[in-house]
């Protein structure tokens, strides 16, 4: 009997989720974009990246960080020899 209130349960609940409409969509016109926006907003990342790194450095002082020509940052935890 058990079996039956459950089956009759999931069943119903079945038909109730599957009658509701969509609802009315505004379409949304997409913004003017084009490859100069894509350049400038990937220029803020990289700007914002970059103080991100400074600032992370700046708080391991004590961390000898090298930077490549290319801006490339690297540490050298421990030499290790092979």
């Amino acid at each position: 009997m058990k079996n039956l209130i459950y089956i009759s349960f999931v069943f119903a609940l079945l038909l109730i989720s599957c009658g509701q409409e969509e609802e009315n969509k505004i379409p949304v016109n997409p913004p003017d974009w084009n490859q100069d926006h894509s350049s400038d907003m990937n220029q803020v990342f990289s700007d914002e990246e970059e103080d991100e790194i400074d600032l992370y450095v700046k708080r391991h002082s004590d961390w000898k960080v090298s930077e490549t020509g290319t801006g490339l940052r690297h540490f050298i935890y421990s030499k290790v020899k092979f």
